[in-house]
């Protein structure tokens, strides 16, 4: 029925005013095309950086748990071989209270 009702308006229509209407539609399509690429470039390259600072942030993070680790394992042989906690604090960068919380562990 919608069909028929365009084709019953076009046909009341003349040459220059379908080719208006023609010229329209083809605007309104293009349009819609445009903006449905944008969408999708956008959300490409939104995912893109998104999973770039991701990675960056979560090796960032990686790092520095690890260095902590280290950290931790190195003051935990060293109070093990009887070093005194201002000297594996001083070594390692530890506060004293850190290495109390590791050393209990070790005990």
């Amino acid at each position: 029925i919608k069909k028929a009702f365009e084709i019953a308006n076009q046909a009341s229509l003349s040459a220059k005013e379908l080719e208006i209407q023609h010229k329209r539609k083809d605007f309104i399509y293009i349009q819609k095309a445009s903006i449905s690429y944008a969408e999708k470039k956008g959300l490409q390259q939104g995912l893109e950086q998104g999973l770039e600072q991701g990675l960056e942030q979560g090796l960032q993070q990686g790092i520095q748990q690890g260095l902590q680790q280290g950290l931790i394992e190195t003051a935990k042989s060293m109070y093990k071989k009887g070093f005194k906690l201002e000297m594996i604090a001083e070594i390692t960068g530890l506060s004293e209270e850190e290495i109390n919380r590791v050393v209990r562990v070790v005990n």
